[in-house]
């Protein structure tokens, strides 16, 4: 329970020693005469500032300077003053744990894929520091480059041959779709441009070798016509490699024969316009494309129509037929392509001469201003 009053802690406080207590014997200072109120002694009412002397000067206490800014040190001139070891210890440990990266094969593979993806992307996000490198460590990468697509045009044109010899042996012709990925890949590779077109090294036939047909007349696979098409509309073809690999000959090729599906015969299409254009100088501008311009002539029309006998012949003859899809009546899909323009014929008029339907607008404009003016005199 709680306690009483006379439990208390306050009860503990000997009331005996406070029996010879005598107000009197206290040291209080000496009261303050009191001041007497007036205006000037109001306006000293909550002043605080120290009361200077004659000459200026405060009192007999000497006025505190004011410090100034401190200098707040920085890290580096702590680890100076401590003497200076903390930094060069940072760094080793850094540069040890750059120098000793993660072991990949400790990580499971999902962790690997992802760092893999995430190295891929920061190369690719660093900025390169020249556009084309020459010379790396004292290799020439321009004769490596020239000296690896050489290489690959041997390999493609001893593909080319033992496709043929199996073709003729009855066995099947697989050695050039089995080095289809890797033409692929070189024909796509940006930095090799140059190379790839060079007349020299004249990649492009060993191209033309397997874009060609068999000595049996039979097509190379779809997908090596596929790839192959798609590989050549990226590179910039000029002339001179047109001649050295004779690549122009294959696609016309490929433009002509039926036996091609239709969106190979569209790619072939467009890379033979593509090519022959520079050569033709003409431009793919449609704006700038001129026409023929031929002269209408009536008279060459109604001779080339067919008279009514003739007419009326092909019609009879039509409803004696038995009566099957090919004879009954629905529109023809025709395709026409047009190679001329005709020639204007229409007389320039002067600039001052009115354009057609004016005459109509004075007439309407005429009925406007009448209505607005019965509607003012109505109101009136």
């Amino acid at each position: 329970g709680g306690l009483s009053d006379d439990d208390s802690v306050l009860s503990e406080v000997d009331e005996a020693q406070f029996e010879d207590f005598d107000p009197a014997n206290i040291d209080v200072e000496e009261e303050r005469p009191q001041l007497a109120i007036d205006e000037e002694n109001l306006k000293l009412v909550g002043r605080h500032k120290r009361k200077r002397g004659d000459d200026g000067d405060e009192g007999d206490r000497p006025r505190r300077k004011k410090e100034g800014r401190r200098e707040k040190k920085t890290r580096r001139m702590k680890e100076l003053e401590e003497g200076g070891e903390r930094e060069p210890v940072r760094r080793k440990e850094r540069k040890r744990r750059e120098a000793t990266p993660e072991d990949d094969q400790t990580l499971d593979p999902a962790t690997r894929r992802r760092r893999a993806l995430d190295r891929i992307m920061d190369d690719a996000l660093k900025k390169p520091t020249k556009r084309r490198a020459r010379k790396a460590d004292g290799i020439d990468l321009e004769q490596m480059a020239d000296a690896e697509i050489e290489d690959m045009r041997k390999q493609m044109t001893s593909a080319a041959q033992m496709d043929a010899i199996s073709r003729r042996e009855g066995k099947p012709a697989m050695h050039k779709l089995k080095m289809l990925p890797e033409v692929v890949s070189l024909l796509n590779r940006n930095q090799y441009t140059s190379s790839l077109v060079d007349p020299e090294i004249n990649l492009l036939e060993a191209v033309k070798f397997f874009l060609e047909p068999l000595d049996d007349g039979s097509l190379p696979a779809y997908n090596i016509q596929r790839d192959l098409m798609t590989a050549l509309a990226k590179l910039p073809i000029n002339k001179e490699t047109l001649v050295a690999s004779g690549i122009g000959k294959v696609i016309v090729f490929y433009t002509k024969v039926k036996r091609v599906e239709p969106g190979i015969k569209r790619m072939a299409e467009r890379l033979l316009a593509e090519w022959t254009r520079p050569i033709l100088q003409r431009s793919d501008d449609y704006s700038k494309r001129v026409y023929e311009e031929v002269a209408y002539d009536p008279s060459k029309i109604q001779a080339s129509l067919p008279s009514a006998e003739a007419t009326a012949a092909e019609v009879r003859a039509r409803e004696l037929l038995p009566p099957r899809l090919a004879n009954r009546a629905r529109p023809d899909t025709v395709h026409k392509s047009y190679t001329v323009v005709p020639r204007p014929t229409m007389v320039q008029e002067s600039k001052f001469a009115r354009p057609l339907g004016a005459s109509g607008e004075d007439r309407f404009r005429k009925m406007r201003a009448r209505q607005v003016g019965a509607s003012k005199g109505g109101r009136k």
